[in-house]
Protein backbone atom coordinates (compact mmCIF):
# COMPACT_ATOMS: atom_id res chain seq x y z
CA UNK A 1 0.00 0.00 0.00
CA UNK A 2 1.20 3.40 -1.19
CA UNK A 3 1.02 6.57 1.32
CA UNK A 4 -0.24 9.87 -0.55
CA UNK A 5 0.85 12.95 1.16
CA UNK A 6 0.74 16.39 0.53
CA UNK A 7 -2.38 17.11 -0.33
CA UNK A 8 -2.69 14.11 -2.58
CA UNK A 9 -0.21 15.48 -4.86
CA UNK A 10 2.76 13.02 -4.08
CA UNK A 11 3.12 9.37 -2.74
CA UNK A 12 5.32 8.55 0.40
CA UNK A 13 8.27 6.10 -2.09
CA UNK A 14 9.33 4.94 1.23
CA UNK A 15 5.74 3.45 2.10
CA UNK A 16 6.55 1.25 -0.82
CA UNK A 17 7.18 -1.97 -1.50
CA UNK A 18 10.43 -3.44 -2.75
CA UNK A 19 8.46 -4.56 -5.98
CA UNK A 20 6.15 -1.27 -6.02
CA UNK A 21 9.21 0.96 -5.97
CA UNK A 22 10.73 -0.72 -8.49
CA UNK A 23 7.45 -0.83 -10.68
CA UNK A 24 6.85 3.04 -9.71
CA UNK A 25 10.27 3.90 -11.00
CA UNK A 26 10.62 2.30 -14.15
CA UNK A 27 7.39 3.66 -15.02
CA UNK A 28 8.24 7.07 -14.04
CA UNK A 29 11.44 6.97 -16.21
CA UNK A 30 10.29 5.46 -19.21
CA UNK A 31 7.02 7.86 -19.05
CA UNK A 32 9.92 11.19 -18.60
CA UNK A 33 11.59 9.28 -21.26
CA UNK A 34 8.07 8.93 -23.91
CA UNK A 35 7.58 12.86 -22.39
CA UNK A 36 11.19 13.90 -23.20
CA UNK A 37 11.19 12.65 -26.89
CA UNK A 38 7.16 13.93 -27.31
CA UNK A 39 8.36 17.61 -26.42
CA UNK A 40 11.07 17.32 -28.89
CA UNK A 41 9.92 15.89 -31.67
CA UNK A 42 6.88 18.34 -31.66
CA UNK A 43 9.20 21.25 -30.69
CA UNK A 44 11.40 20.64 -33.46
CA UNK A 45 8.87 19.76 -36.19
CA UNK A 46 6.97 23.10 -35.23
CA UNK A 47 10.12 24.96 -36.42
CA UNK A 48 10.78 23.40 -38.97
CA UNK A 49 14.17 21.13 -37.96
CA UNK A 50 14.85 18.20 -40.12
CA UNK A 51 14.91 15.56 -37.45
CA UNK A 52 13.92 11.38 -37.94
CA UNK A 53 10.36 12.38 -36.99
CA UNK A 54 9.26 8.86 -37.47
CA UNK A 55 11.82 6.91 -35.67
CA UNK A 56 11.87 9.26 -32.41
CA UNK A 57 7.98 8.95 -32.75
CA UNK A 58 8.06 5.30 -32.31
CA UNK A 59 10.71 5.48 -29.96
CA UNK A 60 8.48 7.78 -27.49
CA UNK A 61 5.20 5.24 -28.03
CA UNK A 62 7.57 2.23 -26.97
CA UNK A 63 8.78 4.05 -23.76
CA UNK A 64 5.38 5.25 -23.44
CA UNK A 65 3.86 1.92 -23.74
CA UNK A 66 6.09 0.36 -21.47
CA UNK A 67 5.92 3.15 -19.06
CA UNK A 68 2.36 2.06 -19.02
CA UNK A 69 2.75 -1.43 -18.78
CA UNK A 70 4.99 -0.91 -15.01
CA UNK A 71 2.29 1.33 -14.06
CA UNK A 72 0.04 -0.98 -14.24
CA UNK A 73 1.53 -3.47 -12.35
CA UNK A 74 2.25 -1.08 -9.93
CA UNK A 75 -1.64 0.07 -10.05
CA UNK A 76 -2.92 -3.51 -9.26
CA UNK A 77 -0.76 -4.06 -6.39
CA UNK A 78 -2.25 -0.84 -4.32
CA UNK A 79 -5.52 -1.01 -1.73
CA UNK A 80 -8.90 0.00 -2.78
CA UNK A 81 -8.63 3.89 -1.43
CA UNK A 82 -5.58 4.11 -3.60
CA UNK A 83 -7.11 2.90 -6.90
CA UNK A 84 -10.60 5.34 -5.86
CA UNK A 85 -7.99 8.09 -5.07
CA UNK A 86 -6.18 7.27 -8.64
CA UNK A 87 -9.55 7.00 -10.92
CA UNK A 88 -11.14 9.91 -9.43
CA UNK A 89 -8.35 12.06 -10.70
CA UNK A 90 -7.78 10.87 -13.78
CA UNK A 91 -11.79 11.02 -14.19
CA UNK A 92 -11.79 14.63 -13.21
CA UNK A 93 -8.65 15.24 -15.65
CA UNK A 94 -10.45 13.87 -18.05
CA UNK A 95 -13.54 15.99 -17.30
CA UNK A 96 -11.43 18.86 -17.21
CA UNK A 97 -9.91 18.24 -20.88
CA UNK A 98 -13.09 17.62 -22.62
CA UNK A 99 -14.95 21.03 -20.53
CA UNK A 100 -12.66 23.24 -20.83
CA UNK A 101 -11.23 22.25 -24.32
CA UNK A 102 -14.55 22.71 -25.76
CA UNK A 103 -15.47 25.96 -23.85
CA UNK A 104 -11.75 27.15 -25.17
CA UNK A 105 -12.79 26.47 -28.72
CA UNK A 106 -15.87 27.44 -29.05
CA UNK A 107 -14.78 30.70 -27.93
CA UNK A 108 -11.58 30.95 -30.53
CA UNK A 109 -9.46 31.74 -27.88
CA UNK A 110 -6.42 28.55 -28.45
CA UNK A 111 -6.63 30.84 -32.30
CA UNK A 112 -5.54 34.13 -30.42
CA UNK A 113 -2.80 32.12 -28.53
CA UNK A 114 -1.73 30.61 -31.87
CA UNK A 115 -1.32 33.95 -33.33
CA UNK A 116 0.95 34.82 -30.85
CA UNK A 117 2.95 32.36 -30.48
CA UNK A 118 2.93 31.27 -34.06
CA UNK A 119 2.48 27.51 -32.85
CA UNK A 120 -0.51 25.52 -33.20
CA UNK A 121 -1.22 25.17 -29.48
CA UNK A 122 -4.53 22.95 -29.35
CA UNK A 123 -2.79 20.25 -28.17
CA UNK A 124 -0.61 21.63 -25.11
CA UNK A 125 -4.30 23.46 -24.00
CA UNK A 126 -5.68 20.28 -23.56
CA UNK A 127 -2.74 18.79 -22.18
CA UNK A 128 -2.69 21.51 -19.68
CA UNK A 129 -6.57 21.24 -18.97
CA UNK A 130 -6.07 17.30 -18.02
CA UNK A 131 -3.26 18.12 -15.84
CA UNK A 132 -4.32 21.14 -13.93
CA UNK A 133 -8.05 19.07 -13.65
CA UNK A 134 -5.82 15.98 -12.26
CA UNK A 135 -4.32 18.32 -9.76
CA UNK A 136 -7.48 19.51 -8.73
CA UNK A 137 -9.33 16.19 -8.40
CA UNK A 138 -6.06 14.80 -6.56
CA UNK A 139 -5.99 17.73 -4.42
CA UNK A 140 -10.28 17.48 -3.61
CA UNK A 141 -10.24 13.55 -3.06
CA UNK A 142 -7.16 14.19 -0.48
CA UNK A 143 -9.23 16.84 1.52
CA UNK A 144 -12.41 14.99 1.37
CA UNK A 145 -11.71 11.32 2.24
CA UNK A 146 -7.70 11.25 3.16
CA UNK A 147 -7.31 14.39 5.91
Amino acid sequence: MTKITHNGLWLDYSSMQKEDKKNYLISCIFLLIAGAIGGFVTTANSYGNLIPATEMTIAGIICLLIGVFFWLKFYRTQDEMFKKFHNFSVTTGAYCFIVLGIIFHSLSLAGVIAEVVHQDVCFPLNLLFFVVGTLVGQVYFYKKHLS
